[in-house]
């Protein structure tokens, strides 16, 4: 290595130790280039591996970012229901770009949401996970929608049930 590359490097160290934080959004970096990856293998096998990928003492506001930028529709909800993240493909998948979600109630959003739906939710938020391979969802506008998705519980760092994390796909086009 020449002098000019060692004191480069050196300059570069000294001015940017490296922190707890730094690793973290590493860990998150590395998962989205695995998720990206992985986009193209089946729809459970992607979720699960993007579940995997990140650890629980990643903090709240870096998963935020995490769910924002995921390429798959993904949105995390707080045992109210209430969004807390929600990736643009969700916005995207479900005419919500330019709506504000974050911190509004899922059923509010989506008044048009069935029963059994609901149902669902309130037994995820005691810990179970479903999925669905190709569900019709009819809106309010009269607009029919097939959706493939997943509910599973949200835990918090003490292991408890926090909320919920859904992953959905709308494959309307392949129905």
């Amino acid at each position: 290595m020449s002098a000019r590359r060692r004191m480069s490097v050196a300059r570069t160290q000294r001015r940017r130790p490296l922190r707890q934080r730094d690793c973290e959004v590493a860990t998150l970096r590395a998962a989205l280039r695995r998720a990206i990856k992985t986009a193209t293998i089946p729809f459970r096998s992607f979720e699960e591996s993007l579940l995997q990928s990140v650890s629980p003492q990643v903090h709240e506001e870096e998963l935020r970012r995490f769910v924002e930028y995921a390429p798959v529709a993904i949105a995390m909800f707080d045992a109210r229901m209430r969004y807390l993240a929600v990736s643009a493909r969700w916005r995207a998948d479900y005419g919500a770009s330019g709506v504000a979600l974050l911190d509004h109630s899922h059923y509010d959003v989506f008044p048009e949401l069935p029963e059994r739906w609901k149902a669902v939710h309130r037994r995820c938020l005691e810990g179970a996970t479903e999925r669905n391979e190709g569900e019709l969802f009819v809106r309010a506008d009269g607009r029919r929608q097939w959706v493939r998705w997943t509910v599973q519980p949200r835990r918090t760092s003490s292991g408890a049930v926090g909320g919920l994390i859904l992953f959905s796909e709308a494959v309307t086009a392949r129905a």
